[in-house]
């Protein structure tokens, strides 16, 4: 078994653990880069889908951490320190053009995220970070409030500090197996349960397979167990059993555990009410009053969505607009505005995005992502107990935590005479 000696060892090959042994080695500390995989940033590059949501331009820290819940206000030190514009700055020096989208969500210019993958390499490199892939951690030694040692299949690290940016347990195929948590367990710490989160639903109804890869923009979904318990706003795209995108992904924040059951109530025009969406259907109908009633919603509603509407409201799509009534008229909207289905379940780690729980928020230091309870641990990114809607915030929660573990590790003197 070879020893190697490092002043800081990273844990971890995705966008936390990359950002964090760059930033730790151009503060001049000796740093090695662990990646379980065979390559690095394998999660990174299906972000956004494929694009790599980068950032949300959210120039307001306090709004910024307010979309991460109850727990975001361990993130004020985090995103003073490392904003979104200083995400910006950063991608930019590296030569990664990017753009602003709707709701603030950034991607490369390129919507690649290759791009930002190779601007990570190319930094931590430039640094003289080691990396080493194929390097699995079995396990951690541990002494006197210590890490003294991580344990490879052929080699033992011994570093002065240790940051630990393994991500969650989501998309497993990427690498993401959940080693952290174990270790951090093993460390003393405590977690908060694991679910996964931002990952598509099952549905009940056999009608959903009619609208597979139908996609539509800009609907609100609402959640019913007897009351309303959560409601989203956003684009969703049709699965041959269920839905995804970014309306279902947020709304799976809410009520991922407790959702079977569930009634969804999909909302496809949310800027108008029942009485104009019924005006304006009472007016489009009076001017075609020749057409079929099929033929005149066609104007409002993509194909598939219009024959399940046709076929749930079991309204007879041929009689002509001017014999359209208001009975019908209320069946429609209804349909329009609460077209329902029930929960079956939410996809599980496999699809999930992000994984919502990890380490106790309370046990690390906010102000440099470092353990109270093992002296040179830190974390960073999503083996933490944080988490966000789509639109780039959880990204930024990664590059914040990351570049505040690898400046704070690299800079704490306080191990020096241990």
């Amino acid at each position: 078994m070879t020893e190697r000696i490092f002043d800081i060892a990273v844990i971890g090959g995705g966008a936390a653990g990359l950002i964090a042994a760059g930033f730790a080695a151009e503060k001049g500390a000796e740093t090695v880069l662990l990646e379980r995989g065979a390559s690095l940033g394998r999660k990174l590059l299906i972000t956004g889908g494929g694009r790599c949501n980068i950032t949300n331009n959210e120039p307001d820290i306090k709004r910024l951490a307010e979309v991460f819940g109850r727990e975001g206000r361990f993130l004020y030190s985090a995103f003073s320190s490392f904003s979104p514009a200083d995400t910006l700055k950063f991608f930019g020096d590296l030569g990664v053009k990017c753009v602003t989208e709707d709701a603030g969500r950034v991607f490369p210019d390129t919507d690649d995220a290759k791009t930002v993958l190779a601007a990570l390499t190319t930094f931590v490199r430039f640094n003289g970070v080691k990396i080493w892939t194929d390097a699995e951690v079995r396990r951690l030694e541990i002494k006197d409030g210590l890490i003294t040692g991580i344990v490879l299949e052929n080699n033992i690290i011994r570093a002065k500090r240790v940051i630990v940016a393994t991500g969650g347990l989501s998309y497993p195929a990427t690498g993401s197996k959940g080693d952290g948590y174990k270790w951090a367990e093993k460390c003393g710490h405590s977690l908060a349960p694991l679910r996964p989160v931002l990952t598509p639903v099952k549905l009940k109804e056999r009608w959903i397979a009619d609208l597979e890869g139908l996609s539509l923009r800009d609907v609100s979904i609402s959640a019913y167990s007897g009351k309303k318990t959560a409601e989203e706003r956003g684009d969703l795209l049709f699965t041959k059993d269920g839905m995804t995108g970014p309306a279902v992904y947020n709304i799976s924040r809410s009520i991922s555990g407790q959702e079977h059951g569930m009634r969804l109530l999909l909302d496809m025009f949310p800027d108008e009410s029942r009485e104009e969406l019924d005006k304006r259907l009472g007016e489009l109908f009076a001017a075609n009053d020749k057409k079929m009633m099929k033929t005149v919603l066609g104007s409002v509603l993509p194909p598939k969505m219009l024959a399940v509407v046709m076929k749930l409201s079991a309204l007879d799509g041929e009689i002509h607009g001017a014999k359209v009534s208001k009975a019908h008229r209320k069946v429609l909207v209804g349909m329009l505005k609460e077209l329902e289905t029930v929960i079956d379940s939410f996809h599980d780690f496999n699809k999930a995005t992000v994984t919502a729980g990890g380490v106790n928020l309370k046990e690390v230091d906010p102000k440099t992502m470092r353990s109270k309870i093992i002296d040179n641990l830190y974390f960073a990114g999503e083996i933490l107990n944080l988490d966000a809607p789509t639109g780039g915030y959880n990204l930024q929660m990664c590059w914040s935590t990351g570049a505040l573990a690898g400046k704070a590790a690299a800079t704490d003197s306080r191990l020096e005479t241990r």
